[in-house]
């Protein structure tokens, strides 16, 4: 029932077509940093959202109900070691962010040999490369990814007091 079920069917109409769950944003980050902080809390919240997401256990419905909708997840944690929308914050958030990646990246491979699919796992990152691009550790984050989302709506904005494209194609 409900939004799965649209997916579900969508997917049913396109069978090539990919569906990723993003986890987070400008609203829903203020828990990343204290869940990342050590490998307990990692490990419970990428199991949680394979087990949801992936797995497809949703609670109230019989086991694997939302089984195949999802092809992977992509975290949208805004941002490590910024203060984001007044998130809490601070430089542990480097390393965390990568270990996150790294915890869901063995999840979803595991997820994957058990039914012999390959999870995309994406992150959304910011495009400024003076602030929050800087607090991660890019390349070796990246080994866990299938790609970056680069945040172009992020190019300007209030914080920078003039009016300027949001997304632009060329510099």
């Amino acid at each position: 029932a409900g939004n799965f079920n649209q997916l579900k069917e969508l997917k049913a109409a396109y069978p090539n077509l990919k569906i990723v769950i993003s986890i987070g944003g400008w609203s829903w980050s203020s828990h990343f940093s204290a869940l990342a902080a050590t490998e307990a809390g990692r490990q419970k919240f990428v199991q949680s959202c394979v087990d949801q997401y992936i797995n497809g256990d949703i609670p109230g419905l019989p086991a694997g109900a939302a089984k195949g909708i999802f092809d992977g997840i992509d975290l949208d944690w805004e941002y490590p070691n910024e203060p984001g929308n007044g998130n809490p914050y601070g430089p542990q958030d480097t390393p965390d962010f990568t270990a996150l990646l790294q915890d869901f990246r063995g999840a979803l491979n595991e997820a994957g040999e058990q039914s012999h699919a390959h999870y995309l796992l994406t992150a959304d990152t910011s495009p400024n490369q003076y602030a929050a691009a800087q607090q991660l550790q890019l390349k070796t984050a990246a080994k866990s990814l299938d790609w970056y989302n680069v945040m172009t709506v992020d190019m300007h904005g209030g914080w920078d007091s003039i009016t300027d494209f949001a997304s632009n194609l060329l510099p």
